[in-house]
């Protein structure tokens, strides 16, 4: 009796913490590069994926004094700022019809919480994994066809973001 009654409550349990589990896996366990079946899937994901990456970056680059994150901060910016007006073209230009997509942030959107050392080292962490998303992104994208200027921007973001990457890696054993 007591061996039935408690599989039924580990049964319930399980079931439970599954429901409640299920939606947080399939929204932050999956990668934005398994969105990605093409070029108009690319630039509707890339293009809020850098508006996010220049939105943080803003965030930092208004509060630290460090002028090596200053100038990464910067440099993040004006790149992916260039960027998004080059896909938003091509997506006007050739996708006209293209629907926005509803966008899941990958980064902390409280960095405007943090302050000092807490605030870069979260930037850093958090801009890494950023980067990485990117970068995977764009891999996926070497299997499809695309414009010249998508292309431009794909391999620029596989070379320039993994450079930050290893940039941002030093950076974080300050912390």
């Amino acid at each position: 009796m007591k061996y039935a009654l408690w599989s039924t409550i580990l049964i319930l349990v399980l079931v439970v913490a599954w429901y409640f589990a299920y939606p947080y896996l399939m929204n932050h366990g999956s990668s934005h590069a398994d969105a990605i079946k093409g070029e108009e899937t690319f630039l509707l994901h890339m293009i809020p994926h850098h508006q996010e990456a220049i939105d943080t970056s803003k965030i930092v680059l208004a509060s630290t004094q460090d002028e090596i994150l200053r100038r990464l901060t910067s440099n993040i910016i004006s790149a992916q700022e260039g960027e998004i007006s080059i896909m938003e073209g091509t997506l006007i230009s050739k996708y006209p019809e293209a629907q926005p997509i509803i966008y899941k942030a990958m980064m902390d959107t409280n960095l405007a919480n943090y302050t000092g050392e807490e605030l870069e080292k979260a930037y850093l962490e958090g801009m890494i994994l950023h980067h990485e998303g990117a970068i995977a992104m764009a891999e996926k994208m070497k299997n499809h066809e695309m414009e010249a200027s998508t292309q431009v921007i794909v391999t620029n973001i596989i070379a320039t973001q993994q450079a930050e990457i290893d940039e941002m890696k030093l950076l974080l054993q300050n912390y």
